[in-house]
């Protein structure tokens, strides 16, 4: 490889080796410098925990806690409750007649062969696509 004098880089002797070699070197390596930060991490956790551990327990804070969040979720039902009722009553009744039909409807001769005339009609002027 030139450099920017125009000279030849010389190879390192990690370069020279096999890269069957090579490859070896570098997973014993990143399986060392893995192993070094999980140990790292494992004391860093456990004098973490043990912080916690040793910490005295506010029971008063914690119940303080528990109120405030009690307080919160009857204060949110209630608006929800408050909504509800300004929107129900906004919401139109459906009456009989205005709901949709759920029997079949008695079609007289006429009115089948008028529907589908008009079916034939839409699918000979729709075009088709015929896929190869």
């Amino acid at each position: 490889m030139p450099t920017k004098n125009g000279r030849k880089k010389k190879p390192s002797k990690i370069e020279k080796l096999p890269l069957e070699v090579r490859k070896k070197i570098l997973w014993i390596t990143v399986t060392a410098i893995t192993f070094i930060i999980l140990v790292i991490w494992l004391f860093s956790f456990s004098s973490n925990l043990s912080k916690i551990s040793n910490q005295p327990k506010n029971e008063s804070e914690i119940k303080k806690t528990a109120q405030d969040l009690g307080d919160i979720i009857f204060e949110a039902k209630e608006q929800f409750g408050k909504i509800k009722d300004k929107i129900i009553p906004s919401i139109p009744e459906i009456t009989e007649e205005e709901q949709p039909s759920t029997s079949t409807q008695n079609l007289t001769p006429e009115q089948i062969e008028l529907l589908k005339q008009e079916l034939e009609n839409i699918s000979t002027t729709t075009p088709t696509t015929t896929q190869n």
